[in-house]
């Protein structure tokens, strides 16, 4: 009995470090502010599943499986009907495409040098260990579904800073960001077919743009700019998507992150560049089979202890009929510090 209880309370203790774990990585996620997440029971959570820049599915969690579904949705095309012509049977459908994604395993762990090492120590190494192990795999699930949205954008989803530019080869260093591609990526995206849909705060449009820090800096040294944000007038709202932003230009909410994907051989070779991403609703699919587990092993005659999480998932950017679904790629030069 006494191995039994031993047994339990060791099972019992992983899952509760798991779930600490996971509900801190969640909170530092920087995509956590843009992701909904899909409940097949709950209309109202499929609705904010729908109008997200992530849509998260878990469906895995609870049944087998590796390949794991999100329906895109259509925009109704319909002219619909006046007057008292009759609605009952000329009803439109819905329409959904599917796009899928195959979950694979994550991992990492940790393994103190031994009891000695442990004695030195003035803190907790377990504590240290989950803390460290928590920070990887925030930072390792953010820079996946960043690699996702910037990798080989499709032919009518990207935009090149600078005049008549059609390739990364093509830029020069002056070709830095400016406030005119932001509106020009906004009437790409609402002419796109599909056209690439705004998530919506309180009835209005937004899209969403990620810089690069170096884009950034030339987006503040644009007169315009200062200007645009006197009138922005939704700093103190409520919803997710406000939260860190830089500011908003063109009903477009403008954020900075460092994991903005960046390159320095554009050009002839040498010049210094960044792809920003203009995202729409579902932009991003995240899908989740296990959620992240926490292990301790024991080693070298139990004088060493081990620590591992991980989890089950896949992040990838959406895509229909070959094309980019809710993503525009903008590449500009960058001039570094």
């Amino acid at each position: 009995m006494a191995g039994d209880t031993t047994l339990n309370n060791a099972n019992l203790n992983a899952q509760v470090w798991a779930k600490d774990l996971w509900v801190e990585a969640q909170a530092e996620n920087f995509f956590a502010k843009f992701t909904g997440k899909e409940n097949p029971t709950a209309d109202k959570a499929n609705k904010v599943a729908l109008n997200s820049i992530v849509h998260l599915k878990e469906d895995l969690t609870e049944k087998p499986g590796t390949v794991i579904t999100i329906p895109l949705a259509m925009k109704l095309t319909g002219s619909g009907v006046t007057g008292d012509n009759d609605l009952e049977g000329n009803e439109e459908q819905m329409v959904f495409y599917d796009f899928s994604m195959t979950v694979d395993q994550l991992r990492n762990a940790v393994k103190l040098k031994g009891r000695l090492e442990e004695k030195k120590a003035a803190f907790s190494m377990r504590t240290a260990a989950k803390n460290l192990l928590k920070i990887w795999l925030t930072e390792a699930m953010d820079k996946a579904i960043f690699t996702a949205l910037s990798t080989s954008p499709t032919t009518n989803r990207v935009l090149y800073a600078g005049t008549g530019n059609a390739d990364t080869g093509d830029l020069e260093t002056t070709d830095v960001f400016t406030l005119d591609l932001i509106s020009i990526a906004k009437r790409k995206a609402k002419m796109a077919s599909p056209k690439i849909r705004p998530v919506m705060v309180k009835g209005k449009p937004y899209y969403i743009l990620l810089v690069h820090p170096y884009q950034m800096k030339a987006i503040r040294d644009d007169d315009d700019w200062q200007n645009a944000q006197k009138y922005a007038g939704v700093r103190g709202d409520e919803n997710p998507i406000f939260s860190g932003m830089e500011g908003i230009y063109d009903g477009v909410v403008i954020h900075e992150h460092e994991n903005v994907y960046t390159a320095d051989d554009w050009g002839t070779g040498a010049v210094h560049g960044a792809r920003a991403l203009f995202l729409g609703a579902q932009a991003a699919g995240e899908a989740i089979a296990q959620r992240p587990f926490w292990e301790e092993d024991l080693f070298d005659y139990k004088n060493k202890v081990g620590f591992a999480t991980g989890l089950i998932w896949k992040a990838a950017k959406t895509q229909f009929n070959s094309e980019d679904y809710g993503t525009i790629a903008i590449d500009t030069a960058i001039v570094e510090d």
